[in-house]
């Protein structure tokens, strides 16, 4: 995506043509959410990731930590393109914290097989890893889908999922890349 920003010291005159290159996954966080209480279908954690540039949000749930955290990421990038971009794109997690269990030479392997660069992040500081802040609001609209539904703890899964979407279809959320409202349109005047 592009943008473009002109900047004007006065009406006519411009100062500057500021050209905004926005990367779509470029910079990637991923967080993993303990769910405390297993679900029907056996999920216990649930692997964000999180587009640093445009807040896409992606869900996976998993059953263990550590083989399904693997394909996770395999799906992810699939999904998502990541490996046929023509800029070089990071995954960046918090390898000593909820990755710690996990086995973090398979998943750095599975990101380098297609291309992808995994870096670690200190672990649980929500002001370097912006997958920490996306878990929270997911979770922060999660509860209320189950709760406002009365739907039970077994269906978190798919809430997540609904949050996940709701957050996506939001659009881009930097300041950057905000197109401006347009103007509203003017009803006409009905004569009697």
């Amino acid at each position: 995506l592009e943008f473009r920003r002109v900047l004007f010291r006065s009406p006519g005159q411009v100062v500057a043509d500021v050209k905004i290159d926005l990367r779509p996954f470029e910079s990637v966080f991923a967080d993993i959410k303990d769910l405390k209480h297993e679900t029907p279908a056996k999920f216990k954690y649930i692997l964000l990731f999180t587009c640093a540039n445009t807040n896409w949000v992606a869900v996976y749930p998993l059953k263990k930590k550590s083989d399904d955290s693997v394909e996770a990421v395999k799906r992810f990038i699939i999904a998502t393109k990541m490996h046929k971009l023509d800029y070089a794109c990071t995954i960046y997690t918090d390898g000593d914290g909820q990755f710690k269990d996990c086995d973090t030479t398979a998943f750095h392997a599975e990101c380098a097989m297609y291309g992808v660069a995994h870096e670690n992040i200190p672990p649980h500081c929500p002001e370097l890893n912006p997958a920490e802040r996306a878990i929270r609001q997911v979770m922060d609209i999660a509860r209320p889908i189950l709760y406002d539904s009365s739907l039970s703890w077994d269906y978190v899964v798919e809430a997540i999922k609904f949050a996940a979407y709701i957050i996506n279809r939001k659009s881009v959320c930097r300041a950057y890349g905000r197109l401006k409202d347009p103007k509203p349109v003017e009803k006409e005047k009905r004569s009697p």
